[in-house]
């Protein structure tokens, strides 16, 4: 049974740290090199600065992280709630000109037992590490990892209605995110019950998960007991999951990969980016957008079954069907010949890794359609694990919005 308490939170205090948009950003793993300077230009407290080392920063960057928070907490940069509570946060957005609001709540989760906390993606050992390193010095979740619970009642919804007063808002990437103190902590009762007997996905986050659990299981007495989390429910119309497309870079000739690639795919070619986009978007299950040598296609799956034999987990058919699992397993490695420690650039915006890929011919994009939300329920459930980045559950939840801080 999970155990989620509320707790007093840390948050900037703008009159000393300065405008929220300039201080908070995407979480440390989707943040390039580039990027990385960009948002550290925009102010010293920026929370990437404590996020990502610099470039030629060793071991001790975490440390210095742990003295940096510490001393924006002694300059009131960083304020702590005078009273534990649960947060919420709505963040309002267009999407296909669409406007979108998606609701959730901030809370901490105890590690003591967290059997009902389900993954679904494969974990990358030295990323892990990295996390667990810093919070093992820094005793601090900078950023929340992101759970999805089931709720046919929606009772979040009735309860964020009455919620009207919120003391962070933001703009950040063209999302606006108010966020505030839960008060009406009679209407929440009834959901924490719920949550806390039924299962836990992890929608984002698996490696922060992965090294909070180690290093407390390792080491009790000296790393925190709970970890940071946004919670939202499964079942909202507006839980919203986007597709991360892979550019890859080979040297085999197109007229071979075209003849590998022709007894498991059909091919149709288009003649340009928009046209096989759309026809991607229409194309459903195990259907790949490819471009490559400045040509543009649509392959389509003949027949699952013929490829089954290269998919480790082909018993769970949720999985072997996800075109991500597909791609990496059948496509990426007996097609292109790459193994998994070859580099994957991966990219959420289909023009921006269109643009890149344009530079040299060598390179190939895979543009992909989402996964679905109830297969990705299913292989959490059966324990099939997933390639990194099969989902990208939008929007992201702005890091610095809040931290937990172990007394």
């Amino acid at each position: 049974m999970a155990e989620i308490k509320p707790f007093k939170g840390y948050f900037y205090n703008q009159q000393n740290a300065g405008n929220l948009d300039n201080l908070v950003s995407p979480p440390y793993d989707i943040i390039d090199s580039d990027y990385r300077e960009k948002l550290v230009r925009t102010s010293e407290f920026n929370i990437t600065n404590l996020l990502l080392p610099y470039s030629n920063e060793n071991e001790n960057y975490y440390q210095r992280v742990k003295n940096t928070f510490n001393t924006w907490i002694e300059k009131k940069i960083i304020l702590q709630d005078e009273s534990e509570n649960f947060y919420f946060l709505r963040q309002n957005f267009l999407y296909k000109n669409e406007k979108i609001e998606r609701i959730g709540f901030f809370g901490i989760l105890s590690l003591k037992d967290v059997k009902n906390v389900v993954r679904h993606e494969h974990i990358i050992k030295k990323y892990s590490e990295d996390r667990k390193k810093l919070l093992e010095t820094a005793k601090t979740n900078f950023e929340p990892i992101f759970l999805l619970y089931e709720d046919g009642e929606y009772l979040l919804d009735k309860i964020i209605v009455e919620e009207k007063n919120s003391f962070q808002n933001t703009e950040f990437e063209n999302i606006k995110n108010s966020f505030g103190r839960i008060k009406n902590k009679e209407l929440f009762s009834p959901l924490l019950d719920k949550i806390k007997n039924n299962l836990l996905y992890i929608a984002d986050g698996h490696h922060r998960f992965s090294a909070s659990l180690e290093a407390y299981l390792k080491n009790q007495d000296s790393v925190p007991e709970n970890i940071l989390v946004y919670f939202t429910n499964l079942l909202s119309k507006n839980l919203l999951i986007l597709p991360t497309h892979r550019l890859i870079y080979s040297n085999i000739p197109w007229n071979k990969i075209i003849q590998a690639i022709t007894p498991y795919f059909s091919i149709e070619r288009f003649i340009n980016f928009s046209s096989l986009t759309e026809a991607l978007s229409k194309a459903g299950d195990n259907s790949f957008g490819v471009y490559g040598t400045g040509r543009f296609y649509l392959w389509k799956l003949i027949n699952r079954k013929n490829i089954e034999k290269f998919l480790p987990y082909s018993n769970i058919e949720e999985w072997s069907k996800i075109d991500v699992v597909i791609l990496h397993y059948f496509i990426l490695k007996e097609i292109f010949k790459l193994s998994p420690e070859e580099k994957i650039f991966y990219e959420r915006d289909e023009k921006l890794i269109f643009e890149k890929a344009k530079k040299d011919p060598k390179n190939f994009v895979f543009f992909l359609n989402p996964t679905d939300i109830n297969d990705l329920k299913i292989i959490s459930q059966k324990g099939g694990i997933l390639p990194a980045k099969t989902t990208y559950f939008y929007p992201k939840i702005p890091s610095g919005l809040i931290f937990y801080k172990a007394t």
